[in-house]
């Protein structure tokens, strides 16, 4: 009677589950600082707050913690990489190792051959299968592929939807895009069994200029406002306020609106500013009486002990 080493049957079942290094989106060979830069770009996209009410983003992202906990952990991570999801059972051993086999385990007892290796010989039986799963299913899988997106500045500012195809244009899902994404921003979504990255592009806006999480836009006031003193509206992307000028006001002085600037992504209720730039306007078209009073300032300006400063 032959038997069949477990090992073969437990590795190729725990590929029919989402393997923790695809979940992250990164290779086997990833470093410790890839895998936790993988983990909070991931965690960021998914986390709940940022999707609120989508089931599907919060078991995304308890599968991303999951496979975090255990990649993270150099020890975890071996007992990973060679039992695959069946780890926690190879760290229940006493540190024997996970052998399905062994007497301890199963209740098998070979007399003075206690310690042989079943899996050996049966790798030799089978060319190492256990291997070639991992390898076929890896060849098997679809190749990701890229998606251009293009929102305007106000869509990236409150978050929108868009529909995206498949490659084949077979299947098309709803994707929410978070507030605070930019240019080369990237969300991963899986559709089909095909993962697919949307590069976000963001349409630049004539009136608001982005650096960053933050927004400038200039104001343009007359002259005299700007030496007496005013209050101006100004339109954020949010809401209208009141901005007051104070008197001598210079011509490209910048005024800052804390908090009225774009969402940071991935962080909840976290915005950056607003700034508001002052563009004095002189007059065009002077009357004579105009004329005249402006002689009279500049000659009362250059009197002795009348400072230009």
């Amino acid at each position: 009677m032959i038997i069949i080493d477990n090992r073969y049957k437990l590795k190729y079942i725990c590929h029919m589950e989402k393997e923790f290094y695809e979940i992250l989106g990164i290779p086997r060979s990833s470093s410790e600082k890839e895998i936790k830069q993988a983990y909070r770009r991931l965690a960021r996209q998914y986390h709940p707050d940022v999707n609120k009410n989508d089931k599907s983003a919060e078991e995304k992202f308890k599968q991303i913690n999951e496979a975090y906990e255990v990649l993270s952990d150099q020890n975890k991570r071996k007992l990973y990489d060679s039992y695959g999801h069946n780890w926690k059972q190879a760290e229940g051993m006493n540190g024997d190792g996970f052998n399905p086999f062994a007497h301890n385990n199963m209740g098998f007892n070979f007399g003075g051959f206690q310690n042989i290796n079943l899996g050996n010989m049966f790798d030799g039986f089978f060319g190492n299968r256990s291997q070639n799963y991992q390898s076929s299913y890896n060849q098997t899988k679809p190749k990701p592929s890229e998606v251009s997106v293009d929102v305007s500045l106000l869509e990236a500012f409150t978050g929108c939807q868009r529909i995206v195809k498949t490659p084949s244009n077979t299947k098309s899902v709803e994707v929410k895009i978070p507030p605070g994404v930019d240019n080369g921003s990237k969300i991963h979504i899986n559709l089909s069994g095909t993962d697919i990255y949307l590069n976000i592009k963001v349409t630049p806006h004539h009136q608001y200029l982005r650096k960053g999480n933050n927004i400038y836009i200039d104001l343009a006031v007359p002259y005299y406002d700007a030496i007496i003193g005013t209050e101006k509206e100004v339109t954020t992307l949010s809401k209208k306020v009141m901005l007051k000028i104070p008197p001598e006001s210079q011509n490209d002085q910048i005024f800052k609106l804390q908090g009225l600037g774009m969402p940071i992504l991935g962080e909840q209720e976290k915005n950056g500013d607003f700034f508001v730039q002052l563009k004095s306007i002189l007059p065009t078209g002077l009357s004579d009486k105009e004329k005249e009073i402006f002689t009279s300032l500049k000659s009362l300006r250059e009197k002795p002990g009348v400072t230009n400063e």
